[in-house]
């Protein structure tokens, strides 16, 4: 009986569903016939240069393509047209028909309003540095409070400098978009990421904060979060996003193995030998969770358990307590991040 109610449940909940998106695809199938069917006018100008239109990408080049053969118009629209269309084509990932837009705008008026931000995302795209580097300095040039361009400079920085995104520079650029735009997940994600690849996790916090607040669908914000908050920031806050990180993450292992080492930094030594062992389930001999159980089994007074543990981390990797030493964890020390 439960059986058949569920399944009916199922059912309706599916017919409802289906329903719902077939007038949804009928009304926005209606507006696209509407634009489509038409001819050009002026009104493919206002539908063009719309960034929230809810026609789709291709269909939005067609009616910016269709703008551009009418007559009169003046130079500025002209452009604007040109650059918006190359915008378009950069979102779908073809920054040579974008640059072919971008290249005819830059000859009628080359400071058009995005002109040199599109051509910088084209260049980059095409792994073009040095254009691209030349392309966001005029756009900086002509537009001191472009966020996206201050986004993309710290970018072009950390490509042209070699490193993943480490540099005082892009890290410095990545903070004016902020100022400018300050919701923006991408740029906190990057500036995180910078932090996190020189070194610098204690700086990449607030970032990881903010990028989880914005986005806790994502899957990064909540994994790094979760690492950098079990290892220098808030344990308490830790076991919370590393539940959720547990559930999002296709390496699980990594997440638990965070709760236990938060629990460990509480002094919840049971509760994190059991994480351990959770961990492990996941991630069969692992030395560092192998170690980190033997210390927090020396620290419960366990040291028969604590030796097992520690002999089996170093029969697995000989250099363990080195690597664990870095991270404050060695045994017979008391405290976590003992310095001698």
């Amino acid at each position: 009986m439960w059986q058949r109610s569920t399944r009916l449940t199922i059912l309706v909940a599916l017919l409802v569903a289906g329903t719902c998106l077939v007038f949804g695809l009928i009304l926005a199938g209606g507006n696209v016939l509407k634009i489509w069917s038409r001819g050009a006018s002026p009104a493919d100008i206002a539908d063009c240069l719309n960034e929230k239109t809810p026609i789709p990408r291709s269909m939005a080049v067609m009616v910016c393509g269709r703008a551009l053969t009418l007559a009169d118009l003046d130079y500025r629209t002209h452009a604007k047209l040109l650059v918006r269309r190359g915008q378009l084509q950069n979102l779908m990932k073809k920054p040579d028909d974008a640059l072919t837009d971008l290249d005819a705008a830059q000859q009628i008026d080359p400071y058009a309003p995005g002109l040199q931000r599109e051509r910088a995302v084209s260049f980059l795209a095409l792994h073009k540095i040095r254009k691209a580097n030349d392309a966001i300095t005029l756009a900086l040039n002509t537009n001191q409070r472009d966020a996206e361009a201050y986004y993309l400079r710290g970018m072009i920085t950390a490509d042209m400098s070699g490193e993943a995104s480490a540099t005082a520079s892009a890290i410095a650029d990545f903070g004016r978009s902020l100022a400018l735009n300050p919701d923006n997940p991408v740029v906190y994600r990057m500036r995180a990421a910078a932090y996190i690849a020189s070194g610098d996790k204690r700086s990449s916090l607030p970032d990881l904060e903010k990028l989880y607040q914005l986005t806790p669908d994502d899957t990064w914000a909540s994994r790094n979060l979760c690492a950098v908050q079990a290892i220098i920031g808030t344990p308490d806050k830790a076991l919370a996003v590393c539940a959720q990180a547990a559930k999002q993450s296709g390496n699980a292992g990594e997440a638990r193995g965070n709760i236990a080492f938060s629990l460990l930094r509480l002094g919840r030594y049971q509760e994190a030998i059991a994480a351990w062992n959770d961990a492990l389930s996941s991630a069969d001999d692992f030395p560092p969770f192998l170690f980190c159980r033997g210390y927090t089994e020396e620290r419960a007074g366990a040291m028969t358990e604590a030796q097992r543990d520690y002999q089996q981390a170093r029969g697995l990797d000989a250099d363990i307590d080195r690597k664990m030493a870095r991270r404050g964890i060695v045994p017979g020390h008391k405290d976590i991040y003992a310095t001698d």
